[in-house]
């Protein structure tokens, strides 16, 4: 399994990139009397909730290919590698977009896990570049 979670958390971020979710919908599911209140909690929390969760699920990625791949060097080129085809991929969704700006917030997060796993394990040889699936 340690092989194939990197693989399978990216095909969660990338199913969840083919969707877009509109401010309104949200709106729209939370009960009348509370709509205004929640609209404008929206409003000043979204750019939080939205990039804070780009860099989460590439933070798991990092660790999750840093499990499989032994090596943080490699792991991190694999997350870039994750986060460039993750937005081009947005390019071709209507409704989304490819940001080179939401690349740099996705390696934030990747990049943090990496410093997390070198303090606390210490940076470790480079087996192989690709988590394999054997």
């Amino acid at each position: 399994m340690r092989k194939w979670a990197p693989w399978l958390w990216y095909g969660l971020i990338f199913a969840t990139s083919s969707t877009v979710i509109h401010r309104n919908d949200l709106v729209a599911a939370v009960p009348v009397p509370a709509r205004e209140g929640f609209d404008l909690l929206w409003g000043a929390i979204w750019l939080l909730v939205v990039k804070g969760w780009h860099m989460a699920e590439f933070a798991i990625l990092f660790l999750l290919a840093h499990r499989s791949i032994r090596a943080v060097g490699p792991a991190l080129i694999w997350v870039v590698l994750a986060a460039v085809l993750d937005e081009f991929h947005q390019t071709f969704v209507p409704g989304r977009g490819g940001r080179f700006t939401d690349v740099l917030i996705d390696l934030t997060g990747a990049s943090i896990a990496a410093m997390i796993v070198v303090w606390r394990f210490g940076p470790r040889p480079s087996k192989t570049l690709m988590p394999s699936v054997n």
